[in-house]
């Protein structure tokens, strides 16, 4: 039975804090181009992969799909590698976040004209990234969430 602090944190069946809903939606972002890639390979498009859509920028995401899928593994009983990949997940949507703030960085760079007229959505996705970036290294949660993993043995 849940006691009302276990309640209050959002404490999981196995004792570890569960994600809170921002960090779901923080990994949707960061990995919304394999997302957008499934959605446009099944829907028969291929606007998606017109210029400036490059392998590149699928590669950038790949750490992030790693924590996506360590934190479905998340219970006792779980192979080592989802472990450390959890534990090391803060660092691994970093990498991504910087990672994609290099492929905004490039892609202005050759850019002949520049305005927020015609630049707000990269603008946008900027901000967002910076922002996720704030989040996972400034929030007490963020940190404690990632520190945690369900263990075999019975629980302290």
């Amino acid at each position: 039975m849940n006691t009302p602090s276990n309640e209050l944190l959002n404490i999981n069946q196995y004792g570890v804090l569960s994600p809170p809903p921002m960090l779901w939606i923080m990994l949707l972002f960061e990995t919304r181009h394999w997302w957008l890639s499934v959605f446009i390979a099944f829907s028969g498009q291929t606007w998606l992969f017109a210029e400036n859509y490059t392998a590149l920028t699928l590669a950038v995401e790949v750490p992030t799909l790693f924590v996506l899928v360590a934190l479905s593994r998340r219970h006792p009983g779980a192979a080592t590698i989802f472990k450390w990949l959890w534990l090391h997940g803060r660092g691994l949507m970093s990498l991504t976040a910087v990672a994609s703030l290099a492929l905004i960085a490039r892609e202005w760079i050759g850019l002949s004209y520049w305005s927020v007229d015609n630049e707000w959505t990269t603008l946008a996705t900027l901000a967002l990234h910076v922002w996720i970036l704030m989040r996972l290294w400034l929030t007490p949660i963020m940190s404690r969430v990632f520190s945690e993993f369900p263990h075999n043995g019975p629980q302290q």
